[in-house]
């Protein structure tokens, strides 16, 4: 998995309501701290929203599958 994969997949797992521990688990046993920035860099990166306490109203929002 490339990491441009690994990056979606952990914004993809935190949109959809899942734990920074879990995301962390999923991508091989990072830290959940790494797991933090993995997400808050490929938001910025791509311009997605990225709201740290409110989650709920992005999860609805999905990315786009290339």
């Amino acid at each position: 998995m490339r990491n441009d994969d690994r990056w979606r997949l952990a914004y993809e797992l935190k949109a959809s309501g899942k734990t920074y521990r879990e995301i962390a688990d999923r991508l091989g046993g990072i830290s959940i701290n790494r797991a933090r920035r993995i997400v808050a860099f490929y938001a910025r990166r791509n311009g997605l929203p990225l709201a740290k306490k409110k989650w709920a109203r992005v999860s609805a929002f999905r990315i786009e599958r290339d």
